[in-house]
């Protein structure tokens, strides 16, 4: 491993022990986001907010876009940036917007093990589908640059200009049902998970 990935390895697993820490004090204190803000303090991790799930998080993730120049996502599928979100799908019709889509390959060993998480058997060929529209709806537009992982799927991640908001995946539970958190650009976590997606965007392979 080149000394680029070791410190993008190195650095991430910093901010992975910090966020345990703080999700272990927030589980002692009752899940309070008090706690949350206030080791935010401590650490200087950053994150400003903790939403229940996507659904909550859309109107300020799409208040955020709207300030932004880039959009960079790192994701199983996308499917919420596509069509089942009628908010966030429309980031497709910002030509003012570089968008960067960053989805797990279908063929990857990865993939079956998500499905086994989330029993689904023909999880594949979801991702297949969702390949597929994904390359349909964005078709033509200049703005839009799609590639293919084959990384373990650990974070869902977007990254905005001023602000990241993020997810861990976990078991039986689909992208769109995770908590998701909120951090500004000037924290840790951010530029961490920022150099993150750019090393898995570097050794990525293109969609076509």
């Amino acid at each position: 491993m080149g000394e680029i990935a070791q410190g993008v390895v190195y650095g991430l697993v910093a901010e992975i022990i910090v966020m345990l820490i703080v999700i272990v004090i927030a589980k002692v204190k009752n899940s309070s986001l008090f706690m949350i803000f206030a080791a935010s303090k401590i650490f200087g991790h950053g994150i400003e907010y903790v939403y229940k799930e996507q659904r909550d998080a859309s109107k300020d993730i799409l208040k955020d876009i709207e300030s932004s120049t880039t959009v960079k996502l790192l994701c199983m599928r996308g499917r919420s940036f596509i069509q089942t979100d009628a908010e966030l799908s429309q980031i497709l019709e910002k030509r003012n917007l570089t968008i960067q889509y960053l989805v797990l390959d279908p063929d990857s060993q990865f993939v079956q093990k998500r499905a086994d998480e989330l029993n689904k058997q023909n999880y594949k060929q979801e991702l297949e589908t969702n390949i597929s529209d994904l390359k349909t709806q964005t078709q033509g537009k200049a703005n839009v640059a799609k590639r293919i992982h084959d990384q373990p799927p650990v974070f869902r991640l977007l990254i905005l200009d001023n602000r990241i908001y993020f997810s861990f995946f976990e078991k039986n539970k689909l992208g769109s049902q995770l908590p998701v958190f909120r951090a500004k650009d000037s924290s840790p976590i951010y530029k961490g998970l920022v150099r993150y997606y750019e090393y898995i965007w570097g050794i990525s392979k293109k969609l076509v």
